[in-house]
């Protein structure tokens, strides 16, 4: 098995869980805060978004986010709450869907250029080689997909209030 099928499995895994724990969810459910330092939903896909983004970039893609919108959720950036500006969760779950999309086709299309050098000047990178660009991001964003669920339960339970 090459290294394009395993990151592909991963990244259709975790798109499906975003789809599901996403679900009927609204933009002011998405800017909820836990009781706790904590990132809200939105600043979550937001994040997922500008770290898919990169990798577009490392397959020499164009980006789904603007630059204005990838600084409001990178690392570092201030929280997104009710408060504070924020792009929209319809258009977060759209550039997710799109950047999946297009990273999915690259992956299955058995790219050759996964042991390239990383392309120069990408915004962000996180190693020498496009394929370990794909293995930290692919763990990236397992990571912060797990936080969803809580998320979720956090929209989900402030309906009832």
């Amino acid at each position: 098995m090459n290294q394009a099928v395993i990151f592909e499995g991963s990244f259709e895994r975790n798109q499906g869980l975003i789809v599901k724990e996403t679900e009927g969810l609204t933009h002011a459910e998405s800017v909820l805060q836990l009781p706790f330092e904590s990132n809200c939903m939105n600043w979550v896909l937001g994040h997922l978004a500008v770290y898919r983004d990169a990798l577009l970039g490392c397959t020499r893609q164009m980006p789904r986010l603007s630059v204005a919108e990838r600084k409001l959720y990178i690392q570092g950036a201030p929280p997104i709450t009710p408060e504070r500006q924020a792009v929209a969760f319809e258009r977060l779950l759209a550039a997710l869907v799109e950047g999946f999309a297009a990273l999915i086709a690259w992956l299955q299309s058995n790219p050759e250029g996964m042991l390239e050098a990383t392309p120069p000047g990408l915004e962000l990178s996180f190693g020498a080689t496009v394929a370990e660009n794909f293995a930290l991001l692919c763990w990236h964003d397992s990571y912060h997909v797990g936080q969803l669920a809580v998320l979720r339960e956090l929209a989900l339970s402030r309906r009832g209030e």
